[in-house]
């Protein structure tokens, strides 16, 4: 595999989406290990990064033994979640001209490509789920916002499990993004580590989505700290206040 594996194909996604590559620009030519994104509501960050798994999985660049399967993981906070992702893969999929049944077979829980041998696998984030096969690349979906009903976020140990999945494929990248909540959860730890071979961005809606305007999203916010949070993608600790962002956010941000 030489280093920038896929950007012909990043390229073919980039073209049908109808938008510039951006961070995963930046991402093509120098294929850090870790990319950590800090992006607001609306900024396109989890569909970007579908798009990437899909350029990938196709890429046909990969380290897979006989008999397996290479595969990019999506880890998210519900099941909902999950099965919305595989939904905006088969998109991106269909816009590059791949074709159902022959390019590739999709069910709500993956999306297989046979002529790379590679896999598309979505399901709610738990240290479980994290012990995988040979990965080619891997989504942490809205990490601030993994395990709020059970109390306790298991992120840290999800992503350092996971990170040894991909020891074989050097060039496999683990995206892990979210709209930020505090700064102190997991996500916002691991934005600020000095890490090695990591990149990252802060991605708020506007410049994600060039057709908001901020100022408008400013109007409708409830709060400040609402603003900062869904719109400048800046996470905010308020005490005696309810967070701005009580659940996993709906829409996807596609």
């Amino acid at each position: 595999v030489e280093a920038g594996a896929g950007s012909g194909t990043w390229s073919r996604v980039e073209t049908c989406e109808g938008r510039p590559l951006g961070v995963r620009g930046a991402v093509a030519a120098t294929r850090p290990r870790r990319v950590v994104i800090r992006g607001a509501r609306r900024a396109g960050k989890s569909s970007n990064v579908a798009g990437t798994a899909v350029a990938d999985a196709t890429s046909g660049s990969w380290a897979i033994a006989a008999g397996t399967v290479g595969l990019f993981n999506i880890f998210s906070a519900r099941k909902d979640q999950a099965a919305d992702r595989i939904a905006t893969c088969v998109e991106i999929a269909e816009a590059i001209g791949l074709k159902s049944g022959e390019d590739y077979r999709a069910t709500t829980q993956h999306v297989t490509f046979p002529k790379f041998r590679t896999e598309i696998r979505v399901t709610v984030a738990n240290e479980a789920s994290a012990v995988s096969g040979t990965s080619i690349g891997g989504l942490a979906d809205e990490v601030a916002h993994w395990g709020r009903e059970e109390g306790a976020n298991p992120a840290a140990k999800i992503l350092s499990q996971f990170q040894w999945s991909m020891s074989t494929n050097r060039h496999a990248i683990l995206w892990i993004v979210s709209a930020p909540i505090l700064t102190t959860d997991p996500h916002a730890i691991e934005f600020d580590r000095c890490r090695a071979n990591t990149l990252r961005a802060t991605i708020p809606s506007y410049v994600g989505n060039p057709t908001l305007n901020r100022e408008e999203m400013r109007a409708e916010a409830e709060d400040e700290i609402d603003f900062l949070r869904n719109v400048e993608a800046i996470p905010c600790d308020v005490m005696g206040l309810p967070l701005a962002t009580e659940a996993a956010p709906e829409d996807g941000a596609k």
